[in-house]
C-alpha cells in the first residue's frame, strides 16, 4: 500500500493517496459540476500530471469551491435579512 501524502491545499492538514488529487474533505468542497469536469479531464489524460500541475489544479478548484461557498453564504444571509 502506498504511503499517504499531504493534501496540496494551503492550510489543509488532510492526507490523500497518491492517486487522489485532494483529500476527501477538500474534494467534497469543490462544486459538483467542477468535480465532473476534473474527472473528465483527469482520467482522459494519457500521462501522469506532475506534482506542480496537481497542486496548481487543486488550488484553482478549491478557489472555485470557496467562491461558491461565499455566494451561498451571502444568499443565505440575504434571505435571513429579508425575513427579519
Amino acid at each position: 500500500m502506498a504511503a499517504r501524502r499531504p493534501c496540496p491545499v494551503d492550510g489543509c492538514d488532510g492526507t490523500r493517496s497518491p492517486r487522489q488529487l485532494l483529500c476527501r474533505s477538500c474534494w467534497i468542497r469543490v462544486p459538483q459540476p467542477v468535480r465532473h469536469d476534473v474527472w473528465r479531464h483527469w482520467f482522459g489524460r494519457r500521462y501522469a500530471p506532475s506534482a506542480e500541475e496537481r497542486a496548481t489544479a487543486a488550488r484553482a478548484w478549491l478557489a472555485a469551491a470557496r467562491e461558491a461557498e461565499a455566494a451561498a453564504a451571502a444568499s443565505l444571509a440575504k434571505s435571513r435579512r429579508e425575513r427579519a
